[in-house]
């Protein structure tokens, strides 16, 4: 660490050792350099880009870096952003279209990955790494741990730059309601439910014991904790059977069904991660289960009415929790920028995502 700022290698690492969840491009280093090394930034000087992306934490952050990049490339860039129902179907319906308006756009491996590879979706990014006249000198593949590599490879290739990754959700709970109602914060999904009864009825209703993602596989990333911690699973590890239509796992679908039944939003099927968040900043909810990275805007005076509220908490634990967080994880979910394969503008793209 130089003049106390980390070098991009030592981001790198720290972030891969403080595990998933974390986005890169949050803390990556900001500065450009014209000259680094020699490499020339404004080869493809004019050119214009178009790129679709998720409306999103990360997204925004490198959105305000966008200016810093044109201003050192030439290049002008397009950044689209969209809800994520609206991004997933634009990406997948400009590429059934074969356009070649489309440049880059943020791509998720464990949900799409080996689709979009076989559909010729994605440009391989190896090649320009490999080349040290279209990769800058600071760039370096193996800055990623082999677990970042290795998630983000299909078939010997490159597909995605990862920029974020999957860690177990966390759960944020108001600590004004909790010492209003003497409650001690969750350590297990049994306190969760009733802190969440106990508030919503001490309430008469006025604030929601906790919001919870209903809606479809948008849910399943955020379930599939206390699915394994009471017991289900999805499939069986050994045999890859289909495994969630046991005692355990009905038990878990029952738990997840009952305390937003019961507790919850009304509509909370329709609950996108969006929802989540503007449910919870609103102070409407006391508790909320969800990704990490909601935690920068819970603490943001713009965009949240419970700053300086809300306590984070590790994932709850249940009766199962031992016999599966210790395992080595199936993959790693990782996200980031992939190059369209129909991009006409594939060089200038990979200036973009390096």
């Amino acid at each position: 660490m130089a003049g106390g700022k980390f070098t991009r290698r030592e981001f790198l690492k720290l972030a891969s050792i403080a595990g998933g969840g974390l986005a890169l491009a949050a803390h990556a280093p900001r500065v450009l350099r014209a000259a680094s090394g020699g490499f020339n930034w404004r080869r493809f000087a004019g050119t214009r880009l178009r790129v679709i992306t998720l409306k999103f934490p990360i997204s925004e952050i490198q959105q305000e870096r966008l200016s810093d990049f044109e201003k050192l490339t030439g290049i002008r860039v397009q950044w689209e952003m969209l809800p994520e129902d609206q991004w997933r179907q634009k990406v997948k319906v400009e590429h059934l279209a074969g356009s070649t308006d489309l440049d880059s756009f943020l791509s998720y491996w464990g949900q799409e990955g080996l689709q979009f590879q076989a559909s010729g979706w994605y440009a391989d990014m190896k090649p320009y790494i490999e080349d040290s006249s279209m990769t800058n000198p600071d760039f370096n593949w193996e800055d990623y741990t082999e677990n970042l590599r290795h998630a983000a490879l299909i078939e010997g290739g490159i597909p995605i730059i990862p920029d974020r990754g999957t860690a177990l959700p966390i759960l944020y709970y108001r600590r004004d309601l909790f010492k209003q109602f003497n409650l001690e914060k969750p350590k297990t999904w049994d306190d969760v439910m009733n802190a969440a009864r106990t508030i919503h009825k001490g309430t008469n209703g006025q604030v929601f014991g906790i919001v919870l993602r209903g809606k479809a596989a948008a849910a399943t990333s955020m379930f599939a904790p206390v699915l394994y911690d009471l017991g289900g699973k999805w499939f069986d590890r050994n045999t890859g059977d289909v495994a969630f239509n046991t005692p355990e796992s009905l038990s878990a679908f029952e738990w997840w069904g009952r305390i937003l039944r019961d507790y919850g939003p009304p509509g909370s099927v329709n609950n996108h991660w969006a929802e989540v968040v503007g449910i919870f900043s609103q102070g409407r909810a006391a508790m909320c289960y969800d990704d990490i990275v909601f935690t920068a805007t819970f603490s943001d005076p713009e965009k949240s009415a419970v700053v300086g509220k809300v306590g984070f908490s590790a994932a709850p634990r249940g009766p199962y929790s031992d016999s599966w967080r210790n395992l080595p994880p199936y993959q790693l979910g990782v996200a980031g920028l992939a190059i369209s394969g129909f991009s006409k503008n594939k060089g200038a793209a990979w200036h973009m995502v390096q």
